[in-house]
């Protein structure tokens, strides 16, 4: 792991609130590392469309 044993990342500190069985600090922690991936998702699905990447094809 990287930075270890003086950082503790995000998901060593889920991984020892779910083991604790404080399950909803583990959930909580989960919903915010998954906020930025979804809104991440949604942006480049919106900058990715198939009809933005066919224009880049023609001649």
């Amino acid at each position: 792991m990287a930075g270890a044993p003086f950082i503790t990342t995000l998901a060593v500190c889920m991984y020892t609130a779910s083991f604790g069985y404080a399950l909803h600090v583990a959930s909580i922690t989960a919903l915010v590392r998954t906020v930025p991936g979804a809104i991440l998702l949604l942006f480049l699905e919106r900058l990715l469309k198939a009809e933005y990447l066919a224009f880049l094809d023609q001649p």
